[in-house]
């Protein structure tokens, strides 16, 4: 059997793993608040700071319980027989 990982190039696998985004010269990303990152990139000259909307994700092989956490948090089941479903 042939895994999905043999059939992929490598910039397709890359961007699977890393995503699309092609910005480049970050140097720093920090939490922002609840929903937004701070991202630093570095210029010709200096350090420029931006803040973007972010929502965090997770992979799990089991349906989490977050019962402390906040109520928009939700947990997706995911198609295919992969441990990582949840």
């Amino acid at each position: 059997m042939t895994s999905t990982m043999d059939t992929l190039a490598t910039d397709e696998l890359n961007r699977y793993l890393y995503g699309s985004d092609p910005t480049e010269r970050i140097v720093a990303v920090e939490r922002s608040g609840p929903d937004r990152v701070r991202i630093y990139r570095r210029t010709d000259n200096a350090v420029q700071e931006e803040r973007v909307s972010f929502r965090p994700w997770l992979l799990t092989e089991h349906e989490p319980q977050f019962p402390d956490l906040a109520s928009d948090i939700r947990a997706t089941h995911l198609d295919g027989d992969g441990a990582y479903c949840w």
